[in-house]
């Protein structure tokens, strides 16, 4: 119950209906960070042999209306030019998501209209399994969709994160990296053997508490500073082991 004593409305950010509802009028969002400051983490924080490939595919999962996944590609296109005169190194990144169908690409921002997106369920390994590529993920990104995944149910017995965590690894080879971005300081803490991955580095990146507090009105109408609890955002950096 809310305080007012009205019951409160809580989203289902694991719910295919949530988004496939939202993404019918929202065209364009950066859920957590600015992509301009998420690329500098991900490119600080790629696997050190990344450059000496001739293919990179990274996997984007839950894109949304993000334009992360073509601003990195421009990104790492611009990073790993080659240098040699064999060829030119070939990136890609594959934006996805569950609800694909559901997504409309804002008409204001032209360079995302010819986008397309994978239909991609992460948590059905025979889907992930058969539109993934027979090398293998380079790279993996997500940008709080492991966050929206972890309010799901358990999925016989097991925490979606879980399944999500064993899935990918099965798609991805030893040094692959995953960056994920996540609202929670503890997303990734409790790994176990047998999930495929071990955290690299979490770092704080920003801050979405206000220090000078929030204004708020209780149920007579009376205003007054409240302060929340301090949140941030944090970036996870896993790599497959």
């Amino acid at each position: 119950m809310s305080r007012a004593g009205r019951p409160t409305t809580v989203s289902d950010f694991s719910s295919a209906e949530y988004w496939a509802s939202r993404f019918t009028t929202e065209t364009s969002f950066e859920w957590l960070l600015p992509s301009s400051q998420i690329i500098a983490f991900i490119i600080e924080n790629i696997q050190p042999d990344l450059e000496r490939r001739k293919a990179i595919r990274c996997l984007h999962i839950g894109c949304g209306t993000s334009d992360l996944g073509k601003e990195l590609e421009h990104a790492l296109k611009e990073t790993y030019r080659p240098t040699g005169s064999d060829g030119t190194v070939d990136i890609q990144v594959i934006d996805s998501d569950y609800v694909a169908e559901s997504i409309r690409i804002s008409p204001s921002n032209a360079s995302l209209e010819s986008r397309q997106i994978l239909p991609l369920d992460c948590l059905n390994l025979s889907d992930l399994m058969h539109k993934s590529p027979e090398m293998g993920w380079g790279l993996i990104i997500d940008k709080s969709t492991a966050d929206a995944i972890s309010c799901g149910p358990l999925i016989d017995s097991i925490e979606p994160l879980q399944i999500l965590l064993r899935n990918l690894a099965k798609v991805s080879k030893k040094g692959t990296r995953w960056m994920s971005i996540s609202y929670s300081a503890t997303r990734f803490s409790h790994l176990e053997q047998g999930d495929g991955w071990k955290v690299i580095e979490k770092r704080f990146l920003a801050s979405t508490s206000l220090p000078e507090g929030r204004r708020w009105k209780d149920a007579s109408g009376v205003e007054r500073v409240v302060f929340e609890p301090e949140t941030g955002v944090w970036g996870w950096v896993l790599e497959r082991i």
